[in-house]
């Protein structure tokens, strides 16, 4: 066994110990993988909205109208404060027999809202027990607006509107979800080598110690 180690020579600078650099980088992983996650427990609060899809159309007066015809109604603001959810897909629809009607809208000063036509996958949120057609699907935010509608042909529809929940919506509700766990797994990493680090470089200490003490290693 080697002798223990003595105490430095007078006027000579003492080693290096061993396991302090181990732990200093273990004690800075381990402070950013905290900081990671309390970001990340942020980022989740601020950015996943629970009320994203309870929001939707109010009807000004009556629910639908016979085509030829025109529906008002309002888009009220977000259900949560602060939340920058304030736009949302609005469909026109259309029930009954016939050709689809021509509709078009206008917002709350009396501009023409382009509509666009509905995409594959877009899930209309009101009645589902009935048959509808989307006509077209604008993206607003709050205000209020009118929908009118003219017959194309022969046949008896009826018209109106509501909330569509599309690509953009799910898009929304997903990429903060896959931020958070992604923040997540960076702190887990950061917290396992940072632990193990700090745990090697506790070790390599002790046993340093134990051999200034003339102590047998572990």
């Amino acid at each position: 066994m080697q002798p223990a180690a003595g105490p430095p020579a007078a006027g000579g600078a003492p080693g290096p110990v061993p396991g302090r650099a181990l732990l200093i980088a273990g004690a800075v992983l381990l402070t950013a993988s905290f900081m990671v996650g309390v970001v990340g427990m942020a980022v989740g609060v601020r950015s996943v909205n629970p009320t994203r899809f309870e929001r939707n159309v109010i009807p000004v007066g009556a629910t639908r109208a016979q085509v030829p015809g025109e529906v008002e109604f309002r888009v009220d603001e977000p259900l949560r404060a602060g939340s920058d959810d304030d736009v949302m897909s609005v469909g026109v629809v259309t029930s009954g027999s016939g050709p689809l009607p021509v509709c078009t809208m206008s917002g709350p000063d009396g501009e023409a809202i382009e509509l666009r036509a509905p995409r594959g996958g877009e899930i209309w949120l009101r009645d589902q027990s009935r048959q509808v057609d989307v006509v077209g699907v604008a993206r607003l935010g709050p205000g209020r607006y009118s929908a009118t509608c003219e017959r194309r042909g022969s046949g008896a529809r009826t018209v109106e509107v509501g909330r569509v929940i599309g690509e953009q919506d799910v898009r929304g509700l997903v990429l903060p979800l896959l931020g958070v766990l992604g923040l997540t797994l960076v702190a887990g990493l950061l917290f396992l080598v940072g632990g193990t680090l700090a745990v090697v470089g506790l070790v390599r200490r002790a046993r340093w110690r134990r051999e200034r003490a003339g102590l047998p290693p572990f």
